[in-house]
């Protein structure tokens, strides 16, 4: 533009200076002027300079909505969404609180910013963030709360709790003012197996006392975030929305009532938290708050592999590891980028907002070893340093011991990195009880055999289903006593058991989404009800009044619960093992032949004095002794039997 202009003020000149040219060279001169200043304001000339109408910011959200004064997480992150926001800055009304850094992303939608929260200073309330430019501004509240009392909350879970699994959506439906709501209308339908069904916090609520009842003590339920409003996420691990709850599912503050009246209840809240990757439809997957927010895009972009073992030793393969750490989830759920420090800060006070806004008790982390390993250390840091009684476990499938136990924490491996998770899913143990008692393979002792691959093998969380297995029901060897006999074992093995929604009555289904049915009698139209004894048949009553006595028998005896677990005897049919914690001791045996038992046990030197008389707590009916350092087991066909001393 500038090199046209000053052409047309040369040939100016020289046309004063000649003045004897002639018309048609004027033309031509003239023409070669027009030619130049059209090139030079052409869009495609690298000389074009665009000039923009700069625009009034609009705020559409901020995350998170609120902070805590004295909160062990100082400086707070805080990610403003919306647009306009290029050459504009953040001023904020509120004495005690102060913008230490922010950066605006490249296409003006995002504003990362760090606030300063002075607690000697600012004042809990509403602080104004007010995001301005040449054009005007926008403002939006972001609350500064006390941090909430500890007391009942956050209390951590362990050996001594009994947990239960529920898929929300699939439980109770309590409030059927949420089933259609009108930002996701049309997505609830009974019939379809992955369609909303219905299942809510009310729901969980509402049926407190039958879970208190069957012995619970902690309830793990999936994830509550707000998922799609253009499909049916009924599951909830498709997150649009880290801040908020789904509306099928309730309201926060219907959350936060569901962990009050479980606490009351005696019976702790453990949340399932999603950071690997969002839903498709989250925000970020087409316009990611920073270049690296999101590992590659829609369009291009590594696919998960799974390959765990790979992760546990300094020689996997290193494009199979990349894979797995940065690939997205069949193909379409966007896998976060945990190594982009604004993706790690957003993860790891989204946690801890979650904690403190309701008061839950622990953490169930999903696909927790396809994360750095890095993250998860600072992760486990920053909510063990606010929160030291609270418990997380993590979801580590797979089948050995060696590879599943590289996760816990409470060591340094290879890469010279604890995770600090407390605990793991037993997918091991899982695997063998199924064997053992629905498939008649296998022994139960090759897995607590080796323990001592886990930092902490006394902690873990065994299991017999979940919502991504088929029902332990369906099985083909699972016959109701096989069922009754498989728990008795789950509840009086060592770690912290789990029950799956359902497993207690003998829920029946294949795969996903058939392991999800829905609860008898949660639900507007059902012909029986399941939660009270009246609409339960006798088959349903006999595994679930069996599941409730052991429970009720692991409370009352701190033996069966933690310590000691050693294998006594094992074969095919017959399995003995000791439990021992302080001065405590139990022997559990368990006959699953189709036939009576009658076995003499020798019993580890010094375990027992001669004439130690011992008592089944399942059958009052039935005792022995110790003769010899020998205890003779007497067992019915398809029966079990919890000896305590007398």
């Amino acid at each position: 533009m500038i090199f046209a202009v000053k052409t047309m003020f040369y040939i100016k000149n020289f046309i004063n200076q000649k003045q004897y040219l002639s018309i048609k060279t004027i033309y031509l001169i003239c023409l070669i002027c027009l030619l130049s200043c059209l090139f030079f304001l052409s869009p495609s000339s690298k000389s074009f300079t665009k000039v923009e109408i700069l625009e009034k910011p609009q705020i559409d959200k901020i995350d998170p909505p609120n902070w805590w004064l004295n909160h062990t997480i100082n400086p707070v992150q805080i990610m403003i969404y919306g647009r306009n926001f290029t050459d504009s800055k953040i001023k904020l009304d509120s004495l005690g609180v102060k913008v230490i850094k922010s950066t605006i992303s490249s296409n003006g939608s995002y504003i990362i910013a760090y606030l300063d929260i002075d607690s000697q200073v600012a004042k809990h309330g509403n602080l104004k963030i007010t995001v301005e430019n040449n054009a005007g501004n926008a403002s939006v509240d972001f609350g500064i709360d006390e941090l909430p009392s500890t007391k009942g909350k956050y209390q951590g879970f362990s050996p001594d709790d009994v947990i239960y699994l529920i898929m929300i959506d699939r439980f109770a439906d309590g409030d059927q003012s949420n089933n259609n709501p009108t930002e996701s209308f049309g997505f609830y339908d009974r019939k379809k197996p992955r369609g909303y069904h219905g299942g809510d916090f009310q729901g969980i609520i509402n049926n407190l006392s039958y879970l208190k009842e069957l012995g619970v003590t902690a309830i793990w339920i999936t994830p509550i975030y707000d998922n799609s409003n253009r499909v049916s996420d009924y599951h909830g691990y498709g997150a649009v929305d880290y801040y908020n709850t789904e509306e099928h599912f309730g309201s926060i503050e219907k959350l936060q009532e569901l962990v009050e009246e479980a606490h009351k209840q005696g019976i702790k809240i453990i949340q399932d938290h999603v950071l690997n990757h969002t839903g498709p439809d989250h925000v970020w997957t087409d316009n990611p708050p920073t270049s690296q927010f999101i590992n590659g895009t829609r369009e291009q972009h590594l696919n998960n592999l799974f390959d765990v073992p790979a992760l546990t030793t300094p020689n996997g393969d290193s494009k199979r590891v990349e894979a797995t750490l940065r690939g997205w989830f069949a193909d379409i759920l966007p896998d976060i980028n945990q190594n982009d420090i604004e993706a790690k800060q957003y993860l790891i006070q989204n946690s801890l907002w979650w904690i403190a806004t309701t008061g839950i008790d622990g953490i169930r982390l999903d696909t927790f070893p396809y994360l750095p390993r890095s993250f998860w250390s600072e992760w486990s840091i920053a909510i063990h340093k606010q929160y030291p009684l609270f418990t997380v476990v993590g979801e580590v499938s797979g089948g050995d011991p060696k590879v599943v136990s590289f996760f816990q924490g409470g060591v340094k491996r290879f890469d010279n990195i604890d995770s600090g998770l407390d605990t793991i899913l037993d997918y091991p143990s899982y695997f063998a009880i199924r064997e053992y008692f629905a498939n008649n393979k296998g022994i139960l002792s090759r897995i607590t055999n080796i323990d001592s691959f886990y930092p902490k093998a006394e902690i873990l969380v065994p299991f017999l289903g979940n919502h991504d297995v088929k029902r332990f029901a369906s099985e083909s060897g699972a016959t109701i006593e096989n069922i009754i006999l498989a728990h008795t074992y789950l509840l009086t093995m060592r770690g912290t058991p789990h029950l799956y929604y359902g497993d207690e009555i003998g829920i029946t289904g294949g795969e996903d989404p058939d392991n999800r049915r829905d609860f008898p009698g949660g639900f507007p139209g059902d012909s029986r009800s399941a939660f009270s004894s009246s609409g339960r048949t006798k088959s349903e009553n006999k595994l679930f009044n069996s599941i409730k006595k052991v429970s009720q028998l692991r409370q009352k005896y701190p033996q069966l619960r933690g310590g000691e677990m050693r294998f006594l005897y094992e074969d095919s049919n017959l399995v003995v093992y000791l439990r021992s914690r302080d001065n405590g001791r139990a022997i559990i045996a368990i006959n699953k032949a189709n036939k009576k038992v009658n076995k003499k046990i020798n019993l580890p030197n010094s375990l027992f004095t001669d004439g130690t008389v011992f008592s089944n707590k399942l059958n009052e009916q039935f005792s022995t002794a110790v003769e010899n350092g020998n205890l003779v087991i007497k067992l019915a066909s398809k029966e079990a039997a919890i000896l305590i001393p007398n």
